[in-house]
């Protein structure tokens, strides 16, 4: 809505006390418009809080992520500190060598290999 337009519109009633079909119809136009801008505004209001909640839930969700992320690590830390102590105490005929495999992985894993 142009300021000098409005202004010319406020004068023809001030010294007229009427005004134009020219200038009605463009104050009628200009009420659509704001009509429509505030229905876009509305819209952008309900998408962003809309963005909001997921982000919120992203948050919630790599929270979570993290807590069974540190759960699994101890798991693992526990597994490979087992496996240190009990795989040099057996008897070197009696190592199966899916101890010793089991022993890397976890090592691996743990390094984020």
């Amino acid at each position: 809505m142009s300021k000098e337009r409005l202004e010319e519109v406020k004068y023809a009633w001030h010294i007229d006390g009427d005004i134009s079909d020219y200038h009605f119809y463009w104050l009628i136009e200009q009420a659509e418009r704001a009509e429509q801008n505030k229905k876009d505004w509305l819209n952008t209001m309900k998408r962003l809080e809309n963005y909001e909640k997921v982000a919120s839930l992203n948050h919630e969700e790599i929270q979570r992520l993290r807590e069974q992320n540190k759960l699994y690590q101890e798991a693992m830390q526990e597994l490979k500190e087992y496996l240190e102590s009990t795989i040099p105490k057996m008897p070197t005929n009696e190592k199966p060598l899916i101890l010793t495999k089991s022993l890397e992985i976890v090592n691996r894993a743990l390094k984020g290999d």
